[in-house]
């Protein structure tokens, strides 16, 4: 890609007091900046999984469908305060430096938790117990407009040279340790518990689980150094400088947006509504849902930093191209033949299919983005593509793909969104790559 660009007026300078990242402790550094996208991925999967307990003791509704969509609109909602977040956190900390920043994400994320955990229900408290959830939904949303970014970019700077796809891909990776330990956790809740007991009250639990973990992710995370990158830069741009040249570099973010709209679109559904598809369109117990989502984090785990490294080796388009490719081919028909013989082992068989290609796309997307952003805006640049890309795909998809099958009667059609989601990044591969679009300087 063409070289970054430089602003120099109106600047200051980083913070004195930071040091650099020490090569000698990366490992322990990895885990201290992945460990918030642990816990706001783990509130993120619970809100997904408890859907329906959440409708019934929120959105009480003439039918268990209504109630379910506007339980899934909350969920979205958060995302369409990702682009803000993106904008106004993401200056904030290419501005004043990654870890201020990202310890200040981690304390407006658990805002958002402890607002879902704790607020009362709709019989208790009347029409303000959905309007408090949705706030804590917003809250969370404004967080996660700048975390995975904060987090990629942080990584992305401290990597060893030649391995920024290895590193990089653990941001993502730490998500799917929050899919695995909320599944095991709720699978063991379901197994401690009466139906009746996890519909009333017991959904509450895992959330006041992730509140009680909260305090030591923060106290891990205020240990984080700055990194040699940013303390390399010796300006800093300000908010207004900032906003033109994400303004003058609109068609980069855009297409940076399509890369992502893959990655988030197959997360959330392979994830987030995989336990919605198993119950309510296979009609599998929840057991066997939970156990599904189990497998697809541990595949994910595993697939992230593998093709991560792969992207290392022989570049990161072949990787994008190929997945994007057998998405937007094979989406649709694994869906159909799923629906057509559904069991436990058949799911999955296909949720491991679709984790291997969500698994080796997003070890390679997600480097990718970090290295087409100009690195004076690089945070705020990278959180407002993959915002944008959540807020109007991503984020979504447990809600269009329940429309969807409502709508068409067809239960395979979240096949098409996901298989669509495939056209969009091959396209944005192919623009990306063959350098149709390109960083324009100031």
């Amino acid at each position: 890609m063409t070289s970054y660009s430089t602003i120099s007026a109106g600047v200051s300078a980083a913070p004195a007091e930071t040091v650099p990242v020490r090569r000698t402790s990366r490992l322990g550094t990895v885990i201290r900046v992945t460990s918030g996208n642990f816990i706001e991925m783990y509130d993120f999967f619970l809100f997904g999984f408890y859907a329906q307990q959440i409708a019934a003791a929120f959105f009480p509704a003439t039918s268990e469908y209504a109630a379910l969509m506007m339980t899934f609109a909350t969920f979205g909602a958060g995302f369409f305060m990702r682009p803000l977040g993106a904008i106004f956190l993401g200056s904030y900390i290419d501005r004043i430096g990654r870890r201020k920043g990202l310890v200040l994400t981690l304390g407006i994320m658990a805002s958002g938790t402890a607002l879902i955990a704790f607020v009362p229900g709709y019989a208790s408290i009347g029409l303000l117990a959905p309007l408090l959830v949705l706030i804590g939904r917003l809250l969370q949303g404004f967080s996660a407009g700048v975390e995975l970014g904060g987090v990629s970019v942080y990584l992305s700077e401290m990597a060893t040279p030649g391995n920024k796809g290895f590193y990089v891909s653990w941001q993502s990776a730490s998500q799917q340790v929050a899919i695995i330990f909320s599944a095991a956790l709720g699978y063991a809740l379901n197994h401690a518990f009466a139906k009746d007991m996890i519909a009333d009250w017991g959904w509450r639990i895992p959330f006041f689980i992730g509140c009680s973990i909260i305090p030591v992710v923060f106290y891990i995370r205020r240990s984080l150094q700055e990194t040699e990158a940013y303390l390399a830069q010796k300006t800093h741009p300000t908010f207004r400088q900032m906003m033109q040249t994400i303004a003058r570099n609109w068609p980069l973010v855009t297409v940076g947006a399509m890369l992502v709209v893959l990655t988030t679109v197959a997360f959330y559904m392979i994830t987030v509504y995989t336990p919605t598809f198993g119950k309510n369109v296979l009609k599998l117990s929840t057991e066997d849902s939970l156990l599904v989502t189990l497998c697809v984090g541990l595949s994910n785990f595993i697939w992230l930093p593998i093709m991560g490294a792969l992207s290392d080796r022989i570049g990161r388009w072949p990787v994008m191209a190929a997945c994007s490719a057998l998405v937007a081919l094979t989406a649709y028909p694994a869906l159909s033949w799923l629906i057509a013989n559904p069991s436990f082992a058949n799911m999955v068989m296909i949720e491991l299919w679709l984790s291997f290609l969500y698994g080796s796309y997003n070890g390679a997307t997600i480097v990718a983005l970090t290295e087409i952003i100009p690195a004076q805006v690089r945070t705020t640049g990278f959180s407002l593509a993959y915002s944008l890309a959540t807020a109007m795909f991503g984020g979504l998809t447990p809600l269009l793909s329940t429309w969807l099958i409502e709508a068409s009667g067809d239960k395979a059609a979240p096949g098409y969104w996901l298989a669509g989601a495939g056209a969009i990044s091959l396209v944005a591969t192919y623009l990306v790559y063959r350098g149709i679009v390109r960083e324009r300087k100031a």
